[in-house]
């Protein structure tokens, strides 16, 4: 017994002013605090919801910890995470920013957030497709006028929030510009949307077909 408790006496010494030293560390390094910006990320979107209110991307936080835990290298990663998973359905919902949301170094508490929640509306996402419209920028050369405009293919599949859709009738085509076209040619284009938050699901890239004779019907 008595060589289990003073056997390598030395050793543990120096174990116990080791620990000591860290303790004094920890416990002694003064507090401060500081407030900084931090990138909002929503995790988890439901697959056929779209948000279609404006997103908080960034938040201020007001935070206080160990001097050591509030240097830019240790709080590079903080951030706030809304997780989206409950969502199940249309709608308006509230999400808190509280400290289960966000990452901090260990030690370093939250005392203030702006703003202190963010609040999303939910739309259901919705399929369909569209004609392509062809658009003429500058028009053939004087004394020449269009006689065919046709878009191949003729339509395109979108998908966007509920409310952009049902007041989607059709996307266009870039600005053409015929001002060297005086016969048949096919010109390549991309369509375009109107709204953002409608988009097009594939590539948006169409074809063309265009006729140009002169005007009164000449050769």
């Amino acid at each position: 017994m008595k060589d289990l408790l003073f056997g390598h006496w030395h050793w543990k010494a120096i174990s116990l002013a080791l620990s000591g030293v860290l303790w004094m560390a920890t416990v002694g390094e003064p507090e401060s605090s500081t407030s900084l910006t931090v990138p909002v990320y929503y995790q988890n979107s439901p697959h056929d919801l779209e948000i279609t209110s404006s997103v908080i991307d960034r938040v201020r936080l007001e935070v206080h910890g160990p001097s050591s835990k509030l240097n830019q290298h240790s709080m590079s990663n903080a951030a706030v995470v809304v997780d989206l998973t409950g969502v199940t359905r249309p709608g308006e919902r509230t999400f808190p920013l509280d400290r289960a949301t966000i990452a901090l170094p260990p030690g370093v508490q939250v005392d203030h957030v702006a703003p202190p929640q963010v609040r999303l509306l939910f739309e259901r996402r919705v399929r369909k497709e569209v004609p392509v419209m062809a658009r003429v920028g500058v028009q053939p050369p004087q004394g020449y006028e269009v006689v065919a405009l046709s878009v191949v293919p003729p339509r395109l599949s979108v998908e966007g929030p509920e409310s952009s859709m049902e007041s989607l009738t059709a996307a266009e085509t870039d600005a053409l510009d015929l001002s060297g076209v005086t016969g048949r040619e096919v010109i390549p284009a991309h369509a375009t949307l109107d709204d953002p938050q409608v988009r097009f699901l594939g590539q948006p890239r169409v074809a063309v077909q265009v006729e140009v004779r002169k005007a009164g019907g000449g050769n």
